[in-house]
């Protein structure tokens, strides 16, 4: 019966020495199926070793394609197809992967068929503040419209969001505004350095 290849995983080979001298210093390795592949990073550097270790892992995994049951498949999945799909058109790609990234925290170890109306609220009473975790939650239901629209899942699955904040019922007249930036620019903090020294 043949063995099993192991998963990825962090190797310290050992430093090298020639005739008392030192040529090769002590460096984390990443082995992966019988390949080394090297992380830059010495001895003392583990934490490091194991960010590159994870990034190595995360390269290599591609989620699945296929349609399935929603019971099967997860929302990591889920939003890991809608980042590659829709990173590069969005207008703030690092605001909008740390959205997924909080999505992620919460689901990434949840089913698709787990969204539902009581862990969207249990997300938005972890999260704290509603209108960010309304904003959260608009992604999500974008990454799953996403998923089915690729023809990736079979059943129906929403979203539920929190309401809306209160709309601005006033917005600030062109005296008060003017008002305000006079005294922004009176009490304006004044940098001080070291005194100059006179010219002579």
């Amino acid at each position: 019966m043949p063995r099993r290849s192991k998963s990825a995983r962090l190797w310290l080979r050992p430093e090298a020495k020639k005739n008392g001298k030192l040529y090769r210093r002590a460096t984390w390795l990443v082995i992966d199926g019988g390949r080394h592949f090297a992380t830059g990073c010495l001895a003392h550097e583990i934490a490091k070793a194991e960010r590159k270790l994870a990034e190595h892992v995360a390269r290599k995994y591609q989620p699945s394609r296929k349609e399935r049951d929603i019971e099967l498949i997860d929302v990591a999945d889920v939003l890991a197809i809608y980042l590659d799909d829709t990173g590069p058109r969005q207008a703030s790609r690092k605001k909008f992967e740390a959205r997924i990234g909080r999505l992620n925290d919460y689901w990434g170890g949840k089913k698709l068929a787990e969204v539902t109306g009581e862990t969207c609220r249990d997300y938005v009473r972890r999260r704290g503040t509603g209108g960010g975790a309304r904003r959260d939650l608009e992604d999500l239901r974008a990454a799953i419209e996403h998923h089915a629209k690729e023809g990736l899942h079979r059943g129906l699955v929403r979203v539920t969001l929190p309401p809306k904040g209160a709309a601005r019922d006033r917005w600030l007249t062109r005296d008060e505004l003017a008002a305000v930036l006079w005294a922004c620019w009176r009490y304006r903090e004044v940098q001080t350095g070291a005194p100059r020294q006179p010219q002579g």
